[in-house]
């Protein structure tokens, strides 16, 4: 297998934008349903309307469009609503976006939760961004007012409606609650998310922030964006009311939404079509297919390969790989007897034809710059009959080399073995991790993520070190020691019951808590809050209540047994 001309680029210029097709959906009114999930307390009523929350106490509803959309490439979207009180106002809702496992029939914690955080039952919406309304001040979740405009995210952890976790935030002229019908819009714009309220043209908020390489919570430290495979997620509302008389009603009128659907299909391929499966990707940058937009990025001197998988439909395949400059925007495409190819197989730039699966080691030390998109030619199937189909097409953007950036690790702590998602940007195919000092190997290394195994044994605030070949690195803690900031109530009775918020840091899923040695019911825990129920006491006595993350790392507040 010889290494070809197409590695001897000089090309320069930045990357082109994909041409993207629009994707969108409209409801004037909610006349008809038929692609929204409606969960929890959610009713249509008068025949047109989204109602997720009555006047009524404990309410928690939820709306979602079915299907995933794009999100990533930038969207607009416009809805119009209204938040009546009710005895008293509380609590609020959100606009959000996410890919949790459960889709469109997610339904997270009610009452301060505002149905995507973490509240008194349910566990919150991890992979998400919400854009909450929150109605009512709440001390122990650091809201700011009773008429808060706030965006919250943890990146691909659990997200959650305490202040800690907002990226940005305002308290709007209009009062929103006032039970009359407002208007928000949503625009995002890769690298920019913006919000209006009644006034479509000037934002009341516009926010540094991008669903890959994520933002800056309000605190100054970064957060993660989300892991959206295919760049598309689910979208929809949540609202929740409060115990007792803390409750309001709200509706949704209409709903728009606008979203790019990505690069050309053309880079989707063929392969698995021909035995009547999926698609499927074969060709890849040392693993990494390039994501919605189907980019690796590359460091100029560092090694890489180029891989081709055999399809699954046979153990072998023949192949011919494809090289030309530049990104493939759609306007250079080829109709085959195999499908579309993204450019002309007359390109100068070519490999040889040869067996998969194979690895195609690229040297260090190569002086090379620019785009160059790759498409190839396959056998789909077993033997020499084997119907032919096209690869996947991947662009390769070669560039400086980069200093990576951490933003998040996500679980703070866990289980042994249990998967632990680096986001950041900048990272290296070939750059070396390390935790606490010892090399691990990570499952996956993109430009913005790092995927490895939580290591046995861990100590608390072990160092994560990622290391490119030129010698930058980043640093970020892994099984950090977590921090009380805040404990909602410090006594109760010994009967026990007593529901308890901790907020704070390090927190993780899997949590503990003792309360005088003896173990609470922990109903909700992720890296900033833990919920949980206090178990029978002494009464007069007043006793530790420890906290312990998986990993061992515990922090202590107090309680007190009337």
């Amino acid at each position: 297998m010889k290494i070809p001309s197409i590695l001897a680029i000089a090309a320069a210029g930045a990357l082109a934008a994909s041409q993207l097709a629009a994707q969108s959906f409209a409801f004037a009114d909610f006349s008809s349903i038929g692609t929204l999930t409606l969960n929890g307390n959610a009713v249509r009523t008068n025949g047109v309307e989204l109602r997720l929350t009555n006047t009524t106490a404990n309410q928690n509803g939820s709306v979602w469009y079915d299907n995933q959309v794009p999100v990533i490439g930038g969207f607009d979207t416009q809805f119009t609503f209204s938040i009546t009180p009710g005895v008293v106002l509380a609590e609020g809702m959100a606009f959000v976006i996410h890919d949790a496992a459960t889709g469109a029939s997610t339904l997270a914690g009610p009452i301060w939760g505002l149905g995507y955080g973490p509240g008194s039952t349910n566990s919150p919406i991890a992979n998400s961004l919400a854009i909450e309304i929150d109605t009512f001040q709440d001390g122990f979740q650091n809201d700011t007012s009773s008429n808060e405009l706030s965006v919250h995210t943890n990146g691909s952890g659990a997200n959650s409606a305490h202040e800690d976790f907002s990226i940005g935030r305002t308290t709007p002229a209009p009062n929103l609650s006032n039970g009359q019908v407002h208007t928000m819009r949503v625009l995002y714009v890769p690298g920019t998310l913006s919000v209006f309220i009644d006034d479509l043209v000037n934002p009341r908020l516009t926010i540094a922030y991008d669903f890959v390489a994520g933002g800056t919570f309000l605190s100054g430290s970064s957060v993660g964006g989300l892991n959206l495979p295919g760049g598309v997620a689910f979208v929809g509302f949540t609202a929740t009311t409060g115990a007792n008389n803390l409750n309001e009603r709200v509706k949704i009128f209409s709903w728009s939404w606008t979203s790019s659907a990505g690069v050309d299909d053309c880079y989707s391929g063929t392969v698995g079509l021909a035995a009547g499966g999926s698609l499927e990707d074969v060709l890849s940058i040392g693993g990494d297919t390039g994501g919605f937009f189907r980019t690796v990025e590359l460091d100029s001197m560092e090694p890489f390969s180029i891989d081709v998988a055999a399809p699954s439909s046979t153990a072998s395949a023949n192949y011919l790989l494809f090289g030309t400059l530049g990104v493939p925007d759609g306007s250079t495409n080829v109709l085959t007897p195999f499908g579309t190819l993204c450019f002309p197989a007359t390109a100068p730039l070519a490999f040889g034809a040869g067996p998969a699966p194979v690895s195609i080691q690229i040297p260090a030390g190569l002086p090379l710059f620019g785009q160059v998109a790759l498409q190839g030619l396959i056998t789909d199937g077993p033997g020499g009959s084997a119907p032919l189909a096209l690869t996947n097409a991947v662009v390769m953007d070669i560039g400086a080399a980069r200093t990576p950036n951490i933003q998040s690790i996500s679980p703070p702590s866990a289980a042994p073995g249990t998967t632990i998602v680096v986001a950041g940007d900048g990272f290296s195919q070939s750059a070396v991790v390390t935790v606490a000092g010892t090399p691990v190997t990570p499952s996956q290394i993109t430009r913005r993520r790092v995927r490895f195994p939580y290591p046995a044994g861990l100590s608390c605030d072990a160092p994560v070190v990622i290391t490119n070949p030129n010698g930058a690195s980043a640093t970020a803690t892994l099984n950090p020691t977590p921090t009380m900031t805040s404990q909602s109530v410090t006594s109760g009775p010994a009967a026990g019951g007593t529901l308890v918020v901790v907020s704070g840091t390090g927190f993780a899923l899997a949590t503990t808590v003792t309360v005088g040695g003896a173990s609470a019911t922990v109903l909700t825990s992720n890296e900033g809050s833990v919920v949980f129920d206090t178990p029978p006491g002494a009464a007069g006595s007043t006793v530790p209540v420890v906290l312990t993350t998986p990993g061992g790392c515990s922090v202590s507040g107090s309680f007190s047994y009337l």
